[in-house]
């Protein structure tokens, strides 16, 4: 059996420190972690290694370490490559989303490629990498750790002796008292992992949509903070559907609540790849100030979520901001909307008072999700949530062009220095000067404003010029609607 490993450097040095007796982390060599994995019967065919931006880790340097180890790589049979992700004031962002988003790319190219000898392990000792096993399709992926958070989860215990021995270069690596038993390794009478090619924990209905669901919300209401006029208050599913609407970013939307996930850490990343990768043509919209999705918005391709044209993030006026975003200001991010003041109300629709379909106004199903091949949904380890299902098509396009009259936001195209913008429906060629608008999102990292892009934009109440509001839109302008002519 082969294997690709995903390291969090961040546990694995713990461990090796902690091995060691030390109070700091301990880089490991990594030849000796492949021939800690033969000694279990698994030959490693390559390493993804995610670490930190900041290049001191735990006082040791990661890009010494990176150094050095390339210097050996040649002598080793696998392939290598050093993931990065942020560094903030608390510590490493996103690394853990990192670690599953990988995971879960590389068990789905793995399968594409009919590779049926291999699979995903993850080594790491967060409970939160466990989205890695119950979101993956492709190939099997199993957690690798000395602390095992949930052992229905395919897994391999690893002693935290054997971790000692990963430091030593030029040590032979040998677990004793380790063997072979039905496809996996023993300890005595005590199987030390789950078969190699199970798939325990693994859950189908994951992030899977109704068939006739034409666009994604992917909703975080806890880190999505805004106040009514009445003070503090939480925004709901159907008032975020209202907004999605207002926007034209899709009817028929499904509300993919993450405020109802187990472990909404890494989930979150999870749903995001599972919906891109598993629905390639319903645009996806993410509602969230979490730090680590900023990260993930900021970087589509480095935490490798397909497609990523397809993704918008709606952005709030203003939100703390916890790390250096300008640094991914080259990145593939997600194009960015901005909910100004006039669009905060409509997010405190309370979901209860939401009308049926077909009355006039933003309606709501509610669907259970059944599998197709009529599996008893009660059978199944973890059933499906209820899906949300928000659809009003047939006046959705002209109570959105009257919003948009009312609050004087437009599609703006950009002139020839970028520095001023027209209505793009306008016939009379007037420009005016733009500014952007009141943002962090756009402080930390300014929107790409070429000529001849469009984007949204409102007026300021001068009048005197327009306040932008949107990342250029026009490459995504049939990606983010139900029909390629909505506007």
């Amino acid at each position: 059996m082969r294997a690709e490993l995903i390291v969090d450097l961040h546990d694995l040095g713990t461990d090796v420190g902690r091995a060691l007796g030390r109070d700091v982390a301990v880089l490991p060599s990594l030849g000796n972690v492949s021939a800690m994995w033969n000694q279990l019967g698994i030959d490693v065919s390559a390493v993804h290694i995610v670490a930190a931006t900041d290049d001191s880790f735990s006082g040791h340097h990661t890009d010494a370490w990176w150094t050095t180890e390339q210097a050996f790589l040649d002598d080793q049979d696998f392939e290598v490559e050093l993931l990065r992700c942020p560094h903030g004031i608390e510590g490493p962002v996103a690394l853990h989303d990192l670690v599953v988003t990988t995971a879960l790319r590389r068990s789905d190219e793995l399968a594409a490629n009919e590779v049926d000898d291999t699979i995903v392990i993850v080594m790491s000792n967060s409970a939160s990498v466990a989205s890695a096993v119950t979101h993956a399709r492709g190939v099997p992926v199993m957690i690798a750790a000395t602390i095992i958070h949930d052992s229905g989860l395919s897994h391999t215990r690893l002693d935290l002796s054997w971790m000692g021995l990963l430091k030593d270069r030029f040590a032979v690596i040998s677990l004793a008292d380790i063997e072979l038993r039905n496809g996996r390794p023993w300890l005595g009478d005590v199987a030390v992992s789950t078969p190699y090619t199970g798939t325990e924990g693994r859950d189908e209905t994951a992030a899977a949509l109704p068939s006739f669901a034409e666009s994604i919300a992917i909703f975080d209401p806890d880190y999505f903070n805004v106040t009514d006029s009445s003070g503090s208050a939480s925004p709901r599913d159907a008032g975020l559907a209202a907004v999605v609407h207002t926007l034209g970013l899709g009817s028929l939307v499904h509300i993919d609540d993450v405020s109802t996930y187990t472990n909404s850490t890494t989930e979150v990343a999870a749903s995001l790849y599972r919906f891109a990768a598993d629905h390639p043509d319903a645009p996806i919209v993410v509602a969230s100030t979490r730090p680590s999705i900023i990260a993930i918005t900021s970087d589509l391709d480095g935490y490798g979520i397909p497609q990523p044209e397809r993704v918008l993030r709606l952005c709030l006026p203003e939100r703390e901001s916890t790390y250096d975003e300008a640094s991914f200001a080259t990145s593939s991010a997600a194009c960015r909307i901005v909910i100004e003041r006039s669009l905060t109300e409509p997010l405190f629709v309370d979901d209860e008072a939401a009308p049926a379909d077909g009355d006039g106004d933003t309606g709501q199903r509610h669907l259970q999700l059944v599998p197709e091949d009529g599996t008893d949904l009660a059978a199944v380890r973890q059933p499906s949530p209820t899906l949300k299902l928000y659809a009003n098509p047939n006046t959705i396009r002209e109570e959105s062009g009257q919003w948009r009259v009312a609050n004087k936001r437009r599609f703006l195209l950009l002139g020839a220095t970028g520095a001023e913008a027209t209505p793009a429906d306008a016939h009379d060629g007037s420009f005016l000067p733009i500014s952007l608008g009141g943002c962090t999102d756009f402080t930390v990292r300014r929107p790409a404003l070429r000529p001849g892009c469009v984007v949204e934009g409102v007026l300021h109440p001068d009048g005197d010029r327009w306040l932008i509001v949107s990342d250029p839109i026009e490459r995504r302008r049939r990606r983010r609607t139900a029909k390629p002519d909505a506007a």
